[in-house]
C-alpha cells in the first residue's frame, strides 16, 4: 500500500505542476462552491451538487489518467512494479480530490450549525449528513472509475475523451442513469430516517466503479 500512496502523491505532484487540467477543475470546484452558497442551503443543494461533482470527478481520473507522457509512465510503472498499481494511484488521487471537495463543504456547514447556531434549525440532519457523505463517496468513486476508463479507452485522442465525458456528464440527469439520479432519489427528507433504499444504490454505484475501473485495467493501452 506504501508504494501507491507514494505513487498518489507522485500524481498529485503532476496535477498541481501541469496546467491543462487546472481551468476545468477550478471551474467545476468553483461550481459546486456556487451551488452551497446559493440559499436555501439545505438536502436539495446536496442533490444538485452531485452532478457537478459527477463531473469533477469524472474530469479527475480522466485528467490523472493521462497526467503522465509514455516514457514517464513506464519508468513509474517500473518503479512500482505494476501497471496496475499506477492506475490505482491516479484513480485514488482523482477520487479523494473530488470527494474531499464537497465533504469539506458538508462537515463544514453541518459543524457551523450544530455548534455555533446551535439554537436555530439546522439546515441538515444527522441522517442527511451521512447519506450526503456516502453519497459524494461513491459519486467520487464512479466519476473517476469512469474518467480513468475515457483515457485507457482513448489514449492517444483526449479531445474525444473530455466530449464523452461530458456528455456522459449532462446524461447524469435522466432518471434512468447510475449512479447520480438514483443516489439523488434516496437521499432522506427531513425528519426521515435513512431509507432502506440507500444501501442497495450504493452498492449499485460502488459495484459499477468497481467495473469501470477494472475495464480501464484490461484495455489500459499506453498513449505513444
Amino acid at each position: 500500500m506504501r508504494p501507491v500512496l507514494g505513487a498518489e502523491r507522485h500524481v498529485f505532484a503532476i496535477l498541481l505542476s501541469t496546467q491543462r487540467s487546472a481551468p476545468p477543475t477550478l471551474v467545476l470546484i468553483g461550481l459546486i462552491a456556487w451551488i452551497w452558497v446559493t440559499p436555501p442551503v439545505n438536502i436539495d443543494t446536496v442533490r444538485v451538487s452531485l452532478f457537478a461533482q459527477f463531473a469533477l470527478a469524472a474530469w479527475l481520473g480522466h485528467a490523472t489518467g493521462g497526467s503522465e507522457d509514455p516514457a514517464q509512465e513506464l519508468i513509474s510503472t517500473s518503479h512500482l512494479g505494476s501497471a496496475t498499481r499506477l492506475l490505482l494511484a491516479k484513480w485514488l488521487t482523482a477520487t479523494a480530490i473530488a470527494a474531499a471537495v464537497p465533504l469539506v463543504i458538508l462537515a463544514g456547514t453541518f459543524s457551523y450549525d450544530q455548534f455555533v447556531l446551535r439554537a436555530q434549525l439546522p439546515r441538515f440532519t444527522p441522517e442527511q449528513a451521512v447519506a450526503s457523505a456516502v453519497a459524494f463517496v461513491v459519486v467520487a468513486v464512479t466519476g473517476a472509475s469512469l474518467g480513468v476508463l475515457a483515457t485507457s479507452t482513448l489514449p492517444r485522442h483526449p479531445g474525444w475523451a473530455t466530449v464523452a465525458l461530458a456528455i456522459l456528464s449532462l446524461a447524469q440527469a435522466a432518471p434512468w442513469m447510475a449512479p447520480v439520479t438514483p443516489l439523488a432519489a434516496a437521499l432522506p427528507a427531513r425528519g426521515q430516517p435513512l431509507p432502506a433504499a440507500l444501501a442497495p444504490t450504493v452498492a449499485l454505484g460502488l459495484l459499477g466503479g468497481g467495473a469501470l475501473l477494472a475495464a480501464a485495467r484490461i484495455i489500459r493501452r499506453p498513449a505513444g
